[in-house]
């Protein structure tokens, strides 16, 4: 399969350098609803691919501040899974965003609501969340 083949060839490049390198080579079609791509600390899964490239093409900056989000919240749920998705708003372009969405499967709803309130708290924190936030959340979910 082409997807296989494309995985190999970015083995060795870090999540940032996948995601461009994916979108300059790749074309994209409904067989590549979600794309997943990985290295040692971050499992990273792309929902809607090409609508996130075309959204943080221009952004700078937003996909290290994405990444320091993704390494805050495998500090709360290790086990999680995280999945990034392009959300377009229907009236007003500015402000469509990017959300992660978390998918803990191996916890309690209840608990890790409280571990939620926790992450927001870093998350609002981080050093950057003030250039990101009109473009970048988080979100909690029971499913995607």
């Amino acid at each position: 399969m082409k997807w296989f083949k494309v995985c190999d060839k970015m083995l060795n490049l870090n999540i940032k350098e996948r995601i461009l390198h994916f979108n300059e080579t790749e074309s994209f079609s409904d067989n590549y609803n979600i794309m997943d791509l990985s290295n040692d600390q971050i499992k990273l899964n792309l929902v809607n691919p090409k609508e996130i490239f075309d959204f943080i093409k221009d952004k700078d900056g937003i996909m290290e501040f994405i990444l320091e989000t993704h390494g805050l919240i495998k500090k709360y749920y290790p086990k999680a899974f995280l999945y990034l998705k392009y959300v377009e708003d229907p009236e007003f372009r500015e402000m469509d965003i990017l959300f992660t969405y978390i998918i803990n499967p191996e916890g309690n709803f209840k608990d890790d609501m409280f571990k939620y309130d926790d992450l927001l708290s870093e998350f609002v924190s981080l050093k950057n969340y003030e250039d990101f936030c009109t473009y970048y959340s988080i979100s909690l979910r029971a499913e995607i």
